[in-house]
């Protein structure tokens, strides 16, 4: 039975009861700025990630059983994460001018050249047939467009399929998460310019 909570809900029953210092502060500061309503929903699904933000249907969906064996701050990391893509993810096209957005897609470009060939590697060949299934039906989902690309790094088996690529002088993986992280905290900034201080000046160097 899937469980299904307003984020005003997971405020009162998670958050604050859990939180403290620096994570409480980067909550309440979302939570205040925020328009966006997602719905929390915690269920259970075949996918490897614990946690994931859906660009189609704009709700946080959440592996209940992990949910129920993670310590208290992997808890409240991941819901804050989570937001953060709900906050960001879909303003994404209103930035497509920007330098950061443009870095992005040239990433994701790169991502689906890659597709072509990355079942010849070796790192793949290596895996078991699950395995193989597995990180080919993340690499279909998570290749289908930019929002659900830019989410795609909290995945295990996309984040090894990106490894395998290169962009300039570093691999797929580590250029993806420097340029995400750059693209986002510019949309966040317009959400909530009092994030930006010398403590929290780059709060995806907290969830990355």
């Amino acid at each position: 039975k899937d469980h299904k909570y307003t984020i005003g809900e997971i405020n009162q029953l998670v958050m604050q009861p859990l939180t403290k210092g620096f994570e409480a502060e980067l909550w309440n500061t979302l939570y205040y700025n925020t328009k966006v309503t997602p719905y929390f929903i915690f269920t259970e699904y075949d996918l490897p990630n614990p946690k994931y933000y859906d660009p189609k249907t704009k709700n946080i969906y959440i592996k209940l059983s992990q949910f129920q064996k993670d310590s208290d701050f992997d808890k409240t990391r991941g819901m804050i994460e989570e937001l953060l893509h709900a906050m960001t993810v879909p303003k994404l096209n209103e930035y497509k001018d920007s330098v950061e957005y443009k870095a992005l897609d040239e990433d994701y470009q790169i991502a689906k050249e890659l597709k072509e060939t990355y079942k010849e590697t070796e790192q793949y060949q290596s895996l078991s047939d699950t395995q193989k299934s597995q990180m080919d039906r993340m690499v279909d989902y998570y290749l289908q467009n930019i929002e659900e690309f830019t989410v795609g790094i909290s995945d295990p088996y996309f984040r090894a399929f990106l490894r395998l690529g290169q962009s300039k002088d570093q691999n797929l993986l580590e250029s993806l998460i420097e340029r995400v992280k750059k693209l986002l905290n510019k949309i966040l900034k317009g959400f909530a310019p009092s994030l930006y201080t010398d403590v929290t000046s780059d709060v995806f160097n907290f969830i990355f």
